[in-house]
């Protein structure tokens, strides 16, 4: 008994894994696809399919879309139909109802995009339904493909339907928040002009920089920290003494180019910089300059990849190369002034929250 259980269940297993699917793109249907043989206690015909979602990461065009993909098709090796109804207008009823699951397949894109995740198996299902009462109304007013007249009047319809929904191979149309957001981390380098380059070698830096941009204007947030040389004695400054070197700044910046994949945003700021050096045995001996000034600069972003996710927080996101270049004057006092030129590359993420507008 158990062995004939066993035999059953394995039969069970290979026939759920060997079904045989044909998707709307693969063409109008043929009688090849009905595969499932007739038996005398069979239907005259039947057509099998699913309507469900998956979570799918694709690419199209140039940008990564994280989302539910809806998922439909015919199951070829479920679906039959008798040698002797293999008539012209049951095969256009069939297809009628084939292009109704791929138009219920593109209405159920269009509401996932919509959707929170929780809340995906829920829409599902209401579209399940709907597709289902759609069906019983073909098949009413066609006597399942024997009125010929009314077939021809639902395959005008059904056309205009197909027109009104978008395949699934595009991007959903996005309406972006006027605000974005982002953070970006990197190495630089400072170098120095006038009498700070007599006495200071040029920094080697770390970079970390958060910006907020409200519509074409972003406010940067930058902070960078690392460590230099003395290169000669400075009053308490002894030659060849290692030092710290940090460097803030706020300032706003607006592109004057912003391409798919480059954008160039020269920046004007306030901020300081900080020469520092700690001795640990005797904090007597501890030294620390600062200086507050105005900053200009550049920013250069090279959109490495541009990503929208729809299932989890629905938002646009870019991942991006930054390369900056900002000029601060450094006015230590009146013997050790200069021009700070800071270039740093970073690695960032900028992002913003979208809403996706239901096709009208």
């Amino acid at each position: 008994m158990k062995n004939i259980l066993l035999i059953l269940l394995l039969s069970w297993s290979l026939g759920l894994f060997s079904q045989e699917k044909k998707y709307w793109e693969e063409g109008l249907l043929n009688w090849s696809d009905f595969q499932k043989p007739t038996i005398s206690h069979d239907p005259v015909s039947s057509f099998e399919y699913r309507l469900n979602y998956k979570a799918q990461y694709t690419k199209i065009d140039d940008t990564r879309l994280n989302r539910y993909m809806a998922d439909a098709y015919m199951i070829k090796t479920s679906s039959s139909i008798e040698e002797e109804n293999r008539t012209w207008q049951y095969l256009k009823y069939y297809q009628l109802v084939f292009n109704l699951l791929e138009i219920e397949r593109r209405a159920l894109q269009e509401d996932l995009y919509l959707t929170r995740a929780r809340y995906a198996s829920q829409v599902v299902q209401e579209h399940r339904i709907r597709l289902k009462n759609t069906l019983e109304d073909l098949a009413q007013d066609t006597d399942k493909g024997n009125h010929v007249a009314a077939l021809y009047l639902w395959e005008n319809k059904i056309a205009a339907l197909l027109e009104h929904y978008a395949p699934v191979q595009t991007l959903p149309a996005l309406r972006k928040s006027h605000f974005a957001y982002g953070l970006v981390l990197g190495l630089g380098s400072s170098i120095y002009t006038g009498s700070v380059n007599d006495y200071f070698s040029p920094g080697i830096l770390i970079n970390f920089g958060f910006n907020i941009s409200y519509k074409d204007f972003t406010f940067f947030a930058i902070l960078m920290a690392g460590n230099n040389k003395v290169v000669q004695d400075y009053k308490k400054w002894e030659d060849w003494h290692i030092g710290g070197v940090a460097m803030a700044d706020l300032s706003i910046g607006y592109p004057i180019f912003d391409g798919p994949k480059h954008k160039l945003t020269p920046f004007i700021g306030y901020g300081f910089s900080e020469f520092s050096r700690t001795d640990v045995k005797n904090e007597e001996n501890n030294l620390r300059m600062i200086d507050p000034n105005w900053l200009i600069g550049l920013a250069f972003d090279y959109k490495l990849i541009k990503t929208i996710d729809t299932y989890r927080i629905k938002q646009y996101k870019e991942t991006l190369l930054r390369f900056r270049l900002s000029m601060i004057k450094t006015d230590f006092s009146p013997d050790l002034q200069g021009y700070t030129l800071n270039f740093t590359i970073g690695f960032g993420n900028l992002g913003t929250l979208v809403k996706i507008p239901r096709k009208k």
